[in-house]
């Protein structure tokens, strides 16, 4: 009897240090991938044109043609603070965190992608969505027969390998170990495309690149609110060589910004068309992220609101799972056993005729003096007595 108790006791010690051990197998944390999306207030980047940071004269400027150029040039250099990766394109709902995730992603050497973010009303949680937009390049190069060292505004380029020159104007001459970029705004090779065209300044091996660069619609856009304009993208495929404010219209509408070898947009590609157009749709593609991400203003409207959840991390499955199979097996032994112990009692009523039934071996045995035989005579005669009793 006290066996089994013990045994009982050390049981149920065992099954609380079981289940108190499962805790240590998991834990509930806040959720640092996957956001939750429900319907609710989400903020959306205004996309019809771009702002600029400051406004030289009054709040009427910021739709100055010259200033959305200035600033789409300053966005594309922000562009250098955006972290690029050529890893695939992360799935909707991916929570977002400026300095840890990528903010573009390039698809091949002609093309870049930008992924949108559906942002809280609050500002506090971000999320990828499946809204993308991209920037492609189709570049050509010549090798320049003269005029390539920097020093001329008139170069003479050979296509195709042949000694004919064709004859190309530049806006300046700003000298050698420089790249300069130039286009007129106002041309197009179709929407959101803009022709660009570069001269790589070298002593030794000058090269010169035309370009059509293309900002591509957003896809996957379901409103209004979620759309970029054909102006924006339009201004964003040729925003490496636009001035603005700068411009110089003795130069018949032509704008142009000079890149040093030594950065990151004018170093030398030595006549890698893909290459050369591979930085200038990054840029193009980066005037728009940083205009989606810094200084355009928000629409608030109703859509998938990003939520950041909780979620169960387990951190020691063989363990959760043996302490698990541990606990629903020593539960079924027990109630095995109790079972079986329990089948092996007799459990009498409470009537006379039942206490009476139970002693009839005992009456029996006394004969028929039983009735009057004192305390120390029944305990002679029944002192070699034994008795069992079996469930029927």
């Amino acid at each position: 009897m006290i066996t089994s108790c013990l045994l009982r006791i050390l049981l149920n010690i065992s099954a609380q240090v079981a289940i108190a051990s499962v805790g240590l197998t998991y834990s509930v944390d806040t959720a640092e991938k996957m956001a939750h999306m429900s319907r609710g207030n989400v903020s959306y980047p205004t996309m019809t044109q771009f702002f600029p940071v400051k406004l030289p004269d009054s709040r009427a400027s910021i739709n100055n043609l010259g200033a959305q150029q200035y600033t789409a040039n300053s966005f594309g250099m922000m562009a250098l603070n955006l972290w690029s990766t050529t890893q695939p394109i992360p799935e909707p709902a991916t929570i977002y965190k400026p300095g840890l995730t990528a903010d573009l992603f390039g698809i091949d050497k002609r093309s870049w992608v930008f992924v949108f973010m559906d942002t809280s009303s609050d500002g506090l949680t971000s999320a990828y969505s499946d809204r993308t937009i991209d920037s492609t390049s189709s570049c050509e190069s010549y090798p320049v027969l003269e005029g390539g060292n920097g020093n001329f505004t008139n170069l003479n380029i050979s296509k195709n390998g042949n000694s004919e020159a064709f004859k190309i104007k530049l806006p300046i001459a700003a000298g050698p170990d420089q790249t300069t970029i130039f286009t007129v705004p106002f041309t197009t090779c179709g929407e959101g495309c803009s022709i660009v065209e570069a001269l790589e300044a070298s002593v030794n091996e000058p090269w010169y690149y035309k370009c059509n660069i293309t900002v591509g619609p957003i896809i996957n856009a379901r409103n209004a609110n979620q759309e970029v304009s054909l102006p924006l993208r339009h201004i964003s495929s040729a925003a490496i060589a636009l001035q603005g404010y700068a411009a110089n219209p003795e130069l018949n509408d032509t704008q142009y910004r000079i890149y040093v070898s030594e950065s990151t947009y004018g170093y030398p590609r030595n006549g890698s068309a893909d290459d050369f157009g591979y930085q200038i749709s990054y840029f193009a593609i980066g005037a728009i992220a940083a205009a989606a991400n810094s200084n355009n203003p928000s629409i608030y409207a109703i859509g998938d609101r990003p939520v950041v959840g909780t979620q169960l991390k387990i951190t020691q499955h063989a363990l959760l799972l043996g302490l698990l199979i541990g606990l629903v097996s020593v539960q079924a032994v027990c109630f095995i056993t109790t079972a079986f112990v329990a089948n092996r009692v007799v459990v009498k009523d409470e009537s006379i005729f039942s206490t009476a039934s139970i002693l009839r071996p005992v009456m029996k045995s006394l004969g028929d003096h039983g009735n009057v035989a004192e305390g120390e005579q029944i305990c002679d005669v029944l002192s070699h007595l034994r008795l069992r009793y079996t469930a029927v």
